[in-house]
C-alpha cells in the first residue's frame, strides 16, 4: 500500500473516512478545517492533510526551493533543521501526484542539496537528539528521494541508539542527567524521533519496530516519555514540572504518541489520548489523529490497518 504521508497509507484515509462521524476521527476532521499554521512548513503539512482528506487541491506555490531554503536556516538548532525537512517531506509525499511534474522535479533537487547541507552540518561531536534527528530527516528523505542508502544510514545510527542509548526502564541518561533542567522535553524529542523514523521505516519495508537490545526498543523509551503525563509529580530528574508547561509540552510534541499507540495495547494510552486529541504536530507526523486514530467498538479497538 502506498505510504500516502511517510507514516500512513490509503486504507488508514479509507479508514478515517469511513469512521468520519466516531470518535477520535470527528474531532480530528474538525480540527484539520480549523487549522492554520504558525509556518510555511506547518501551513504546508495541513495543505497537504487537506488535499488527501478534505479532497482540497494541491497547493504547488508551497514547494518553493527558496521557501524550503529559509525554512531550514531560520531555526534555533540542528534538531529543527531535521524537524523543517521532516515536515516539508511529509507534505511533499501528501500532494506529491497533484503537483506539477516541474514542480516536482524542481523541488526535489532543492530538498536534496538541503538534506546534504544538513547532514555536512551536524558537527563533530553531534549531541545525542543531533543523531536520533538526523536520522528522521534521512529515513523521510529516503523515501521521497527513492535513495535507499540514506535509509540504511539511519537504521545504523537508530540501531546505536536503541543498543547503547536507552536504560531498561526507559530513559536516556544523555538526555535526563543534566542539571540544567528540560529533561522531560529532551527525553520527548528523542521519543518522537524513534518513533518517526521506525514508523517511516515500516512504511519502506524495514522493520525497525522490533530492532532491540536485551529487551529495549523504541517504545521502551517512548512509554517512558508518555507516561509522565498522568505522572508528572513523580518526575525525578531535574527541577519539579509545572502542570501547565507540562500540558503545552504534551499537546505540541505528543502528536507521535497515535503513532506509538498502534504498536501497544490501546488501554495503555486511552486515557492520555482521550484528554489531549485531537494531536497535531508539523514537525512530528502531522494530524496524526486522523491518520492513526484508533475507534472503539463494543468493547474493541479497531486499527485502521
Amino acid at each position: 500500500m502506498t505510504a500516502l504521508g511517510l507514516t500512513f497509507t490509503d486504507r488508514d484515509l479509507e479508514t478515517a473516512q469511513q469512521q468520519r462521524a466516531n470518535s477520535p476521527y470527528k474531532a480530528a476532521f474538525s480540527a484539520l478545517e480549523a487549522l492554520e499554521g504558525a509556518t510555511p512548513a506547518a501551513q504546508a503539512v495541513i495543505g497537504g492533510f487537506r488535499v488527501r482528506y478534505l479532497g482540497a487541491p494541491a497547493t504547488p506555490a508551497a514547494f518553493d526551493g527558496a521557501m524550503l531554503a529559509a525554512a531550514v536556516k531560520d531555526t534555533a538548532s540542528y534538531v529543527d533543521q531535521c524537524a523543517a525537512l521532516l515536515a516539508y517531506a511529509q507534505a511533499f509525499q501528501l500532494q506529491r501526484e497533484g503537483l506539477p511534474p516541474e514542480v516536482r522535479q524542481a523541488w526535489l533537487t532543492a530538498f536534496a542539496s538541503q538534506l546534504d547541507a544538513v547532514r555536512q552540518g551536524i558537527g563533530a561531536t553531534p549531541s545525542l537528539l543531533d543523531v536520533i534527528w538526523r536520522g528522521v530527516a534521512e529515513a523521510a528523505a529516503s523515501v521521497i528521494l527513492d535513495q535507499p542508502d540514506l535509509l540504511d544510514s539511519a537504521t545504523r545510527d537508530y540501531t546505536r541508539v536503541i543498543g547503547e542509548e536507552i536504560h531498561p526502564e526507559g530513559y536516556m541518561p544523555a538526555l535526563v542527567n543534566h542539571s540544567s533542567g528540560g529533561a522531560l522535553f529532551r527525553q520527548m524529542m528523542a521519543a518522537k524521533g524513534l518513533v518517526l523514523t521506525a514508523e517511516i521505516a515500516s512504511h519502506a519495508g524495514r522493520d525497525l519496530w522490533n530492532v532491540q537490545s536485551r529487551g529495549i526498543t523504541a517504545r521502551t523509551a517512548a512509554i517512558y516519555a508518555a507516561a509522565y503525563y498522568d505522572y508528572a509529580k513523580s518526575w525525578k530528574w531535574d527541577a519539579p514540572l509545572n502542570p501547565e508547561d507540562t500540558e503545552r509540552l504534551y499537546k505540541t510534541h505528543g502528536a507521535f504518541l497515535e503513532i506509538l499507540n498502534r504498536q501497544l495495547n490501546p488501554a495503555l494510552l486511552k486515557a492520555t489520548l482521550d484528554v489531549l486529541r485531537p494531536l497535531f504536530d508539523p514537525y512530528g507526523g502531522g494530524l496524526t489523529t486522523l491518520s492513526h486514530g484508533q475507534v472503539q467498538q463494543r468493547g474493541w479497538f479497531r486499527v485502521g490497518r
